[in-house]
């Protein structure tokens, strides 16, 4: 399988990161908020819009040795209604407008 972006999380308002031998992170968001953490850069799962010459596999991917958060007020829906490439439903579909996204990082002892 080629490796691509994944375990984002939806609909979050507080979410505390805990790592072994290092302080809790906590994110509060005022609205909703996506976010995710991965061992991964965004480049090491996915090289570009050539995906026929993409050469890696899942299996292929080798962790980093710090964590990767994105913290985002929403991002595009995956297409995939009726088959690959197809655009996401209206609804996932992000408005081109202003947007404001507020949160606070807060460490935890």
């Amino acid at each position: 399988m080629r490796p691509q972006e994944s375990g984002n999380h939806c609909d979050i308002r507080e979410w505390t990161l805990r790592a072994n031998n290092r302080p809790d992170i906590t994110f509060l968001a005022t609205g909703p908020m996506e976010c995710s953490a991965m061992p991964y850069e965004i480049s090491d799962l996915d090289d570009g819009p050539r995906k026929d010459a993409h050469q890696s596999h899942s299996g292929d991917l080798i962790a980093r040795n710090y964590t990767v958060v994105q913290l985002r007020a929403f991002q595009m829906g995956l297409g995939c209604v009726t088959s690959w490439g197809a655009w996401p439903l209206k609804q996932f579909i992000p408005q081109y407008k202003d947007h404001s996204f507020t949160y606070i990082v807060k460490p935890v002892k």
